[in-house]
């Protein structure tokens, strides 16, 4: 994670920073999947759409509508 320097106190009346502090900041990176994870969700979402294909063709509609 990159680091930056940021004021924590800010005076008003000096028009200053008192307290500054250097914070890790969190990029785009950080909140992205692994290739593991991206792995798993991947699967069963694809294993997901062919269940309900499969149960599509399996449960026969009804024909109610004339």
């Amino acid at each position: 994670m990159p680091r930056v320097y940021q004021c924590i106190e800010w005076n008003d009346t000096t028009q200053q920073c008192d307290v500054a502090a250097w914070i890790e900041q969190a990029s785009i990176l950080d909140v992205l999947p692994t290739v593991e994870q991206a792995n798993t969700v991947g699967g069963a979402f694809f294993a997901s759409i062919v269940a309900i294909a499969a149960l599509s063709l399996l449960i026969p509609r009804s024909q109610d509508h004339e």
